[in-house]
């Protein structure tokens, strides 16, 4: 165990292993940390940044050839990988409150017993500008502020972990979160083609992989259609659904789908040539599926979007539900934007994670520990790899497996996510191609949860399960 210098903290790219051991299922699982920063350099070997990471082997060391290697982020863009790091995957586990729609009782860290360590040695990895990563002196954060630039310094890291720690013959994974799925897509692109490091699978949790889908534009009906669903899961949580109340959730869901997709769909595709009888139709059954009333369903053109129905829906409670989490509900504020469900879970993860970064794992820094840049968020550049306009990493994710038929897939989504709803993610998942040699290799699963599926303890082990089948060796 190596310990921190005194003073002002590691130098630029200090790493520190510590060693440890926690009980999971009964069992002693023996590992070794390592936390510090990786120097990235670009073509004319100059450092261009400084990449913070937390890197989990089991001890005594497998065979890294046979031992799968995990490279996790979340999203934003301009998150850190808090979330997937201490309340997911990780060895250590923080205790959130009312199974993720409250602020927990205390602040407080257990041994995992869902982390996905017996199964991969993992890396958990801050793009620049988060956790503790940031650009060298003198180069400009907001280079690396864009989808491109993005994937590329991402890239840039992993190549250089590989060589550092003797890992480029172990069978190698990405996972990501929401705006992280994004990522990953484009990275297993140019990890294979470009840096010859062959991916095995990706985990794709609350994906994010093409922003048409999810984006509430006037004209885009689609993105209208594919979050009626969400919409249903969470009027049906608040019991805002009146006859279908009673109905089991994946009834009323597989009800939802097909009509959003069919009639509800079809009738917004006409616009202004949608004949009355046909929106008074379509009005009550959107009203049925959403629990809202038909005048505000009239007063908005048949169409809602994630933040008007979360203002709507509780509004005559004076409440409002969350956006990442429609099971979470606070009272309305001045400012709608702000996202409950954020709030329940980013405060105490960020307080968890800057005492278990320093305390348990030594790696003691003057710098803050940033879980969500808005400096990165607000100026993100989405311009390079658009299609038709839109982010879009499907094209990426088409060609990665077309080309490695063993590259797999698992995808996670939560029923009550509204920022990215699960049939949006399913659809884009199922438009992949029609060719069963890409099919057969994608696992879709939908969880009773919200975007941050793990928040949900009775997800994160089905969550846990369904990602231990995946990562296990295959003949």
């Amino acid at each position: 165990m190596s310990a921190p210098s005194s003073g002002r903290g590691p130098a630029a790219d200090s790493v520190f292993t510590t060693q440890h051991a926690i009980m999971v299922q009964g069992k002693a699982i023996h590992y070794a940390a390592a936390a510090g920063r990786l120097a990235v350099r670009d073509v004319n070997d100059s450092v261009v940044a400084h990449l913070f990471f937390t890197y989990y082997a089991l001890q005594p060391p497998r065979d890294p050839r046979r031992t799968p290697l995990t490279f996790a982020f979340n999203g934003g863009p301009g998150a850190s990988s808090m979330w997937l790091h201490i309340a997911a995957a990780g060895p250590r586990r923080a205790l959130l409150g009312e199974n993720g729609t409250g602020l927990p009782g205390a602040d407080t860290l257990v041994d995992n017993q869902y982390t996905w360590l017996p199964y991969s040695d993992l890396v958990f990895v801050d793009p620049i500008g988060t956790g503790f990563s940031r650009a060298a002196q003198g180069v400009d954060p907001g280079r690396f502020f864009s989808v491109d630039a993005d994937i590329k310094i991402m890239s840039q890291f992993i190549q250089a972990f590989l060589s550092r720690y003797g890992r480029w013959t172990s069978p190698l994974y990405l996972a990501g979160e929401s705006y992280g799925t994004l990522r990953a897509a484009g990275l297993a692109s140019v990890l294979q083609e470009k840096l010859g490091a062959v991916v095995e699978g990706i985990i794709f949790i609350s994906s994010a992989l093409n922003f048409q889908l999810i984006a509430f534009d006037p004209g885009n009906d689609l993105a209208a259609a594919l979050a009626v669903p969400s919409y249903t899961a969470t009027s049906w949580y608040h019991r805002r659904l009146g006859p279908k109340q009673n109905v089991p959730l994946d009834t009323v869901l597989h009800s939802a789908e097909r009509w959003a997709m069919g009639e509800y769909l079809l009738g917004l595709s006409k616009g202004s040539a949608l004949a009355p009888p046909g929106r008074e139709r379509i009005a009550d059954s959107l009203a049925a599926f959403c629990g809202l009333s038909r005048q505000y369903l009239a007063a908005h053109d048949l169409r809602i979007d994630p933040f008007g129905f979360s203002r709507e829906v509780l509004s005559f409670l004076g409440r409002r539900t969350g956006i990442l989490d429609g099971r979470v509900a606070c009272l309305r504020g001045p400012d709608d934007f702000d996202d409950p469900a954020m709030f329940v879970v980013a405060g105490p993860l960020t307080a968890l994670v800057n005492d278990y970064l320093r305390r348990e794992l030594s790696y003691a820094t003057p710098l803050d520990y940033v879980y969500l840049s808005e400096s990165a968020n607000g100026s993100w550049q989405w311009s390079a790899r658009r299609a038709q306009g839109y982010a879009d990493e499907t094209p990426s994710l088409r060609g990665a497996m077309s080309i490695n038929p063993r590259l797999r897939v698992l995808a996670a989504m939560g029923y009550f996510d509204l920022a990215t709803p699960y049939l949006s993610q399913r659809y884009a998942f199922e438009h992949l191609g029609s060719d069963s040699a890409i099919v057969k290799r994608i696992a879709v699963h939908c969880y009773p949860a919200g975007h941050q599926i793990y928040t949900n303890p009775p997800s994160l082990a089905k969550l846990f399960s369904d990602v231990a089948s995946f990562l296990r060796p295959r003949d």
